[in-house]
Formats: structure tokens, sequence, C-alpha cells
């Protein structure tokens, strides 16, 4: 309704008749998945020398290697983001990943960015991160995949004068 207002109880509508109460049932249905198959190709990029106001990207895949004929071998992957400490120039142009299901033999390609912005060091310097993101493997011990970022940031070294030349 277009005059309705949400109120601190999210069951509760103010209308312009008065309130409306909403109630809703949720339900759901809790699925045990088997341990998924998975490769994650590379576990690292290196973005080289970056240098504002230049962008690089650089992709990595995680694929579901259960064979074609696998039913119900789907790989849940959640929660892509950037990890903890991971350097500010660091990003994910599509955003954080909530949750995709990979069917066997499917891939998915992740985009990462590396974008320095503001003063640059006065001598090179490497910065980190990390994307991290849990898919569905119950093995005990086995770590949770990430994908390790590099990148260096550096003044320009290379000056190109006259920037015009007439032919």
């Amino acid at each position: 309704c277009s005059t309705c207002h949400a109120l601190a109880d999210p069951t509760q509508v103010a209308t312009g008749a008065g309130w409306l109460q909403v109630r809703l049932t949720v339900t759901a249905r809790p699925v045990t998945l088997p341990p998924c198959n998975y490769t994650v190709t590379p576990v690292s990029l290196n973005f080289g020398v970056v240098t504002p106001p230049a962008t690089k990207d650089l992709t990595f895949q995680v694929c579901n290697v259960a064979p074609a004929t696998a039913t119900g071998d789907i790989c849940l992957v959640t929660n892509m983001d950037l990890g903890a400490g991971s350097d500010a120039m660091f990003s994910l142009p599509a955003g954080s990943l909530m949750e995709r299901e990979l069917a066997p033999q499917e891939c998915m390609t992740v985009q990462t960015r590396a974008w320095p912005q503001g003063q640059l060091p006065a001598s090179p310097t490497t910065v980190n991160g990390t994307v991290t993101f849990t898919i569905s493997d119950p093995t005990p011990g086995r770590s949770q995949p990430s994908v390790q970022l590099t990148a260096t940031l550096a003044p320009s070294c290379l000056v190109i004068s006259p920037n015009t030349l007439d032919f």
C-alpha cells in the first residue's frame, strides 16, 4: 500500500486506516550435501606492479569436478568475499557472493581487481589480500578454500618524452 509505514515491530504495519498485523510462517528443510569434489585454480593471483590510475583484473575458477553422470553431487559455494585484513586496493567487481550451486562439471569464474587509489609509497611496496569462501565439504580437517592476492604498489618508473610525435 502507498501509505504504509513499517514500525520497529516487523509484524505490524501502519496504514491510513489503522494497523495491519502480518504473520509469516517460514519453513525450511535442511539438506546434508555429500562432500564436494572441487578444484580452485589458481590458488594465488599475482597482479605484479600496479600504478594508479590503472586497474588490473585477474580471475580464478571454482569447479565441481564430480563426473557429469553423478546425480546429487552439487557443490554449494557460500560467503565469498575479501578476507579480513585484505588491502583496500583489492575488490570483487561483481560484489560478494552469498551462495551459488555448482552442478557436476560446472565451473564459476570469479573476477578480482587491484585498483590502487590515493598516495603511492616512495618505494615499491607489496600488498596482500585473500578471497575467502566456504564450500560444501564436511571432510574433517580439510580447511576451507581461499585465494591469495598479491600486488606491488610503485610509482611509475618510465617517462616518455616528448609525449607527442609529429610524423
